[in-house]
C-alpha cells in the first residue's frame, strides 16, 4: 500500500486548496517499458514492474485523472497540471511526481536511486514560488530512493506510492485528500545514503551472475537494527508509515499455548482526531550464544479495523514457537537442522522495527536446552567464502584446502578448480552463475595464477586430462601442467567460448585431446597448473580419465570423456551432452574392460520430452545391445533434473569403442557394473 513517509501538515489536502501537479509522470502515456533499462527514468507513471510484476489493463486511472476527479467531487478546490514552476503561482500547494522503473532479474542502476538534476531543479523552483513546506513529492517506484535531499530541502510531504496498478490514480487521490487515511508500512529500510547499505560492496549484477551477499542473515532491517541501533544511518526504518491520526499501542498479555504457539494480545487506541488504521508488529530477539541472530526479527503483524477517534481494538497476533528456530548450517548444535538454542527470547511490540521495544521488553520466553525442531535436511554447499557475524567480524566459511583428492583408477575423476590445496595471490576465486551453471572458478586479471592439487592416485598409469575453460577469443598455450614439479609436454589451446558484449565470461568449453596425457604414479601426487588468466577468464574444473572399466566395482565415465561427440554444454559441476532438439546425437568412448562379460550400463541423463522407452541405444564394437535405454521425463524445459536409464551389454576384455545414440536428451555420466 501507499506509505506516508513525511508530513509536516501539508497533507491531507483541504477543500479550499488549489493544487498544481508537475511532471509527465502523473500521466499514463501508454509507453511500453524498456526491458533493457531497469531503473531508468520513464516519462510516464508506472503501473507495475517488469516481468511477473507487469500489469495488463483495459482502462487506467492516472494520477492526473484521480486528482481531476477529486476536484470535481469537491475534495479540493481545483487541480491543474503545469509544465513550469512559474505556473504554480495560481496555487497554494503543489504535487511533484517522480517515477522509476524496476524489474525482476536485473538490478537498478545506482543513478536511479538519486534524484536527477532536472528533478532537483524543478522542485527547488516550485519551492521558490510556493515554499518547500507546501510541496508533496510522490515516489512512483518499486524500491528505495534517496530521501535525504528531500528532507534537507524541508519538503512538506513525501509519499511512496509504489506501483498502484490500473486504479493508482483513484487510490493516490483518496489518500492525498484524506478520504482514506494512509496505513501502509515500508517493506525496506530507507537509508540516509546509498553507501549505508552493506550490499553496496557486492556491486551490480550483470547477466544474472551470482552475487555474494556476505552480510548473510543481516540483510535489510536486520543489519541496521543490529549494527546501527541508534538509526543514525536510517531515514525511515522497516515497518514505518505515518498516518493522519495517532495511536497508542499497549501490551495486554502474552500466552504460551500448549499447541506450540505464542499468543500476543495488543490493545490499540486511536488517540488522534480522525479515523484510521494501524499495523502492529511483533519482533523477537533470539540469543546469539551459539548461533548468531539479529537484534530483532519480525515474527508476526496485524492491522486493526478502521478505528474512529477514541476507539480501541485488541489484536491477537500469534506465531509458532518453531518460528524462533535457526538453521544450523555448520553444525554448532545439529548440522543441517532447524534448531532452537537455549536462552532468553525477548518479545517486542510496536508499529515499526525501531519503535518496537520503546516501552521495554514485552515478554521473555525461556528455553532451557538446545533442541532440534526438524529432521536433518540435505546439505547445501554455500558459495560464500565468508559471512558477517553479530560482533562485526567475518566468519570464514569455505577453506578450499582439500587434503588428498582420490583419483579413481577406473573411469573419470572430476576435480573442481576451487579445491586447490595451495595457490598464489593471483588465484582468485569467483562465483559462477548462468542458468544451470553454479559454483566457483579460479579467475584472475592480466596475469597468471598458479594452483596446486594434492591427489591420491589409486592406480599408476597414463591419464587423459581435460579442462573446462572460458575465453573471449582463440588462445594458444594457456596452461602449463606440472606433475610433482616437473613440466609436462602438454600445449592447451582454447577456442572462443563467449562474446565480450554478452558478459558471459563464465561460459566454458571443455578441452581435451589425444596429446593431453599425464603419467601419474600410484600414491600421493601434486598436480600444479599455471593458468594464464590474462587469456582465460574462468577455470571451472578439470578431469582425469583412465579408460579402464573395473570387473569388480562400479566405474563412472563422464560425458566429456567421449573421444567422438556431437555437442557439449556446460552444466553444474561439469559438462553434459548438449540437447539439439533432434534425435541421433552420437557419442563414442574408448574403454578397456579388464574381463569379458555382461555389463550393466546405467545412463544418468535429463529428459525434457515425454518419457521414452527408446531414449538411447548402446553398441560395442558395432554390436548393438538388444535392450534400449528408457528415461523418465525429468523437466519441462532447460536442463531439467537427472534420471537413470539402464541396459545390459556384453563387452570383451579389449579396447572397445563404445557408442550410444541419444534422442533429444542431456547426459551427464555413465556407470558400468559387471554382472
Amino acid at each position: 500500500g501507499t506509505v506516508l513517509l513525511k508530513n509536516n501538515g501539508m497533507l491531507p489536502l483541504k477543500p479550499t486548496d488549489i493544487v498544481v501537479g508537475m511532471g509527465t509522470q502523473q500521466y499514463d502515456l501508454n509507453n511500453e517499458p524498456d526491458y533493457d533499462v531497469c531503473g531508468s527514468f520513464p516519462d510516464s507513471m508506472i503501473l507495475g514492474g517488469l516481468g511477473s510484476g507487469r500489469v495488463n489493463t483495459n482502462e487506467v486511472v492516472s494520477y492526473y485523472d484521480g486528482m481531476i476527479f477529486a476536484a470535481k467531487m469537491g475534495k479540493i478546490k481545483h487541480y491543474s497540471a503545469i509544465t513550469s514552476a512559474e505556473q504554480a503561482s495560481v496555487a497554494n500547494k503543489a504535487i511533484y511526481f517522480i517515477s522509476r522503473l524496476s524489474s525482476e532479474t536485473a538490478d537498478n542502476h545506482i543513478s536511479s536511486y538519486y534524484l536527477t538534476d532536472k528533478e532537483k531543479s524543478e522542485i527547488l523552483a516550485l519551492a521558490e514560488v510556493l515554499g518547500s513546506e507546501n510541496i508533496a513529492v510522490i515516489l512512483n517506484a518499486g524500491g528505495v530512493m534517496d530521501t535525504t535531499w528531500l528532507i534537507e530541502q524541508n519538503i512538506g510531504s513525501i509519499v511512496c506510492a509504489y506501483y498502484g496498478g490500473e486504479m493508482a490514480g483513484s487510490s493516490l487521490a483518496s489518500i492525498l485528500t484524506g478520504e482514506v487515511n494512509p496505513s501502509g508500512k515500508t517493506v525496506d529500510t530507507w537509508a540516509v545514503s546509498y553507501d549505508s547499505y552493506p550490499c553496496v560492496a557486492v556491486g551490480e549484477t550483470q547477466n544474472n551472475n551470482i552475487s555474494a551477499y556476505t552480510e548473510d542473515i543481516y540483510t535489510g532491517y536486520r543489519y541496521f537494527e543490529t549494527f546501527d541501533p541508534e538509526y543514525k544511518t536510517v531515514n525511515y526504518e522497516f515497518g514505518f508509515g505515518l498516518s493522519y491520526t495517532e495511536f497508542d499501542i499497549s501490551l495486554e498479555s502474552v500466552t504460551e499455548g500448549e499447541n506450540g504457539k505464542v499468543f500476543v494480545n495488543v490493545n490499540v487506541t486511536n488517540i488522534g482526531e480522525c479515523s484510521g488504521k494501524e499495523v502492529v508488529q511483533v519482533y523477537i530477539k533470539a540469543p546469539s550464544d551459539i548461533i548468531d541472530n539479529p537484534s530483532k526479527e519480525l515474527v508476526g503483524f496485524a492491522k486493526t479495523s478502521l478505528l474512529d477517534a477514541g476507539e480501541s481494538e485488541t489484536l491477537c497476533i500469534s506465531f509458532d514457537i518453531d518460528d524462533m528456530a535457526d538453521f544450523d548450517d555448520v553444525g554448532r548444535i545439529a548440522k543441517d537442522t532447524w534448531v532452537i538454542q537455549a536462552g532468553e527470547y525477548e518479545i517486542f511490540v510496536g508499529n515499526s522495527v525501531r519503535n518496537a521495544g520503546k516501552k521495554g521488553v514485552a515478554h521473555t520466553i525461556f528455553v532451557s536446552e538446545n533442541k532440534s525442531v526438524s529432521e536433518k535436511l540435505s546439505s547445501i554447499e554455500t558459495l560464500l567464502l565468508e559471512r558477517l557475524r553479530g560482533d562485526g567480524s567475518f566468519e570464514q566459511l569455505n577453506e578450499y584446502n582439500a587434503t588428498h583428492t582420490k583419483v579413481n583408477g577406473y573411469g573419470s575423476t572430476v576435480i573442481q578448480a576451487e579445491n586447490f590445496s595451495s595457490g598464489d595471490k593471483n588465484a582468485i576465486l569467483k562465483s559462477l552463475y548462468q542458468g544451470a551453471i553454479g559454483g566457483l572458478c579460479v579467475a584472475g586479471k592480466d596475469t597468471s595464477a598458479t594452483v596446486s592439487y594434492d591427489l591420491h592416485i589409486e592406480k599408476a598409469g597414463r591419464y587423459n586430462i581435460g579442462f573446462a575453460l572460458s575465453s573471449c577469443e582463440d588462445q594458444t598455450d594457456v596452461i602449463d601442467v606440472y606433475v610433482n614439479g616437473e613440466l609436462c609436454d602438454i600445449t592447451v589451446n582454447t577456442e572462443k567460448s563467449y562474446d565480450v558484449s554478452s558478459g558471459m565470461w563464465h561460459k566454458c568449453k571443455y578441452y581435451s585431446a589425444e596429446g593431453y596425457y599425464v603419467d601419474l604414479p600410484a600414491g600421493d601426487v601434486t598436480l600444479t597448473f599455471t593458468v594464464n588468466t590474462e587469456k582465460i577468464h574462468a577455470f571451472d574444473f578439470f578431469t582425469l580419465y583412465r579408460d579402464f572399466v573395473s570387473a569388480e566395482s562400479e566405474t563412472v565415465i563422464e560425458a566429456e570423456n567421449a573421444f567422438s561427440q556431437s555437442k557439449f554444454g556446460h552444466f553444474p559441476g561439469g559438462m553434459a551432452t548438449g540437447r539439439s532438439t533432434r534425435s541421433g546425437n552420437t557419442y563414442s568412448f574408448k574403454i578397456n574392460a579388464e574381463t569379458s562379460g555382461l555389463y550393466y550400463i546405467s545412463l544418468n541423463a535429463s529428459n525434457v520430452t515425454a518419457a521414452s522407452a527408446n531414449a538411447a541405444s548402446v553398441s560395442a564394437n558395432g554390436v548393438t545391445a538388444d535392450e534400449r535405454i528408457s528415461l523418465k521425463r525429468t523437466a519441462y524445459g532447460g536442463w531439467g533434473g537427472l534420471s537413470y536409464g539402464s541396459s545390459y551389454m556384453f563387452i570383451n576384455n579389449m579396447a572397445n569403442p563404445l557408442e550410444y545414440y541419444m534422442n533429444d536428451s542431456n547426459s551427464d555420466d555413465y556407470m558400468f557394473t559387471s554382472t
